[in-house]
């Protein structure tokens, strides 16, 4: 389980862990599964007000991924190679082109740029296949040291362990 702030990624300047920060909570990134050019993953949604479970389905194209979130009836273009920052504020503006609350459009932003940490997307590019990663049923990740760093790196994820105790539930 990834615990990650929902930073306003559509501000210039608000893209790390300083940032302009959800009023809800937390998020949870709960399971990442990739296999043959597709990318399922869990979302727990806690900053957007009531918790919600999200998913975020990924069809890695060339030059373009569809996203497509079903709960929301939703589904974005993202493009891949932008890096960073610029690509979670493109794919905030265009979740919220497809009618998502900002919110929503925020938190799904930063999870998608997580998750293209977290399977490596550009060696995916380069080789079809994603990185050994594994998030286990404890709620454990497994990452190569690689795809760990990119994805701590980055001033969105607070923590790979988020519950401490009962105060820290996401819930």
């Amino acid at each position: 389980m990834i615990a990650f702030s929902t930073n306003n990624v559509l501000e210039s300047g608000n893209f790390g862990a300083d940032g302009c920060h959800g009023t809800g909570g937390n998020d949870f990134i709960l399971s990442i599964k990739f296999g043959g050019g597709h990318c399922t993953s869990k979302v727990l949604a806690a900053s957007v007000g009531v918790p919600r479970l999200l998913t975020l389905i990924m069809v890695l194209g060339a030059q373009a991924d569809i996203v497509a979130v079903p709960e929301l009836y939703a589904s974005v273009y993202v493009p891949w190679h932008v890096g960073g920052d610029h690509r979670a504020a493109e794919t905030a503006h265009a979740f919220l082109n497809a009618g998502l609350r900002e919110e929503t459009a925020r938190c799904l932003a930063i999870a998608v740029n997580i998750i293209y940490d977290v399977i490596d997307r550009d060696y995916v590019d380069y080789c079809g296949t994603a990185r050994d990663c594994i998030f286990t049923s404890s709620g454990m990740m497994e990452l190569n040291d690689d795809c760990r760093e990119k994805v701590f790196s980055g001033g969105h994820v607070l923590s790979e362990f988020p519950i401490a105790d009962e105060d820290d539930l996401p819930f």
